[in-house]
């Protein structure tokens, strides 16, 4: 999804009838579908929610609800989460200053990054697996 890059990507990143192919399947969804689609309401309601990523939030030992301090922001890398800890200091007075020193005092925020369902880049299928054997044994055990 190019929505978020700088304009002079978008525009070497393809063919103008790349674009206008993209407007008319755009239009036709909208049509057929869905006519108060976004890609901004899109990214925002099947991303991620705060309490699915981020699992626990300490400060100074103490665990607090870290996600009634976020707030979403969509950048080029898609939804993101935003922290303000100056509204969070402002209500909880505890969160204001660190009062002992140590790795254990700051903030600490667990965050469930969900690696199990990312692809690896390097991850071979079946089908390309198939591929790189038949090579292999065409070339008499070589290298592919």
């Amino acid at each position: 999804m190019l929505s978020y890059l700088e304009p002079h990507y978008i525009l070497t990143t393809s063919d103008r009838k790349f674009y206008e192919q993209g407007q008319k399947e755009y239009e036709k969804y909208q049509q057929n579908f869905d006519s108060n689609f976004t890609v901004n309401g899109f990214l925002m309601n099947a991303g991620f929610q705060c309490s699915d990523l981020l699992q626990i939030c300490t400060f100074g030992g103490q665990i607090f609800d870290c996600c009634k301090y976020t707030h979403y922001i969509l950048t080029d890398l898609g939804k993101c989460l935003r922290m303000e800890l100056e509204t969070a200091a402002e209500e909880e007075n505890w969160l204001k200053k660190q009062y002992e020193s140590g790795i254990n005092n700051g903030l600490q925020v667990i965050a469930d990054v969900r690696q199990d369902e990312e692809m690896d880049y390097f991850e071979i299928n079946d089908e390309i697996s198939d591929i790189l054997r038949m090579s292999f044994r065409k070339n008499g055990g070589g290298g592919i």
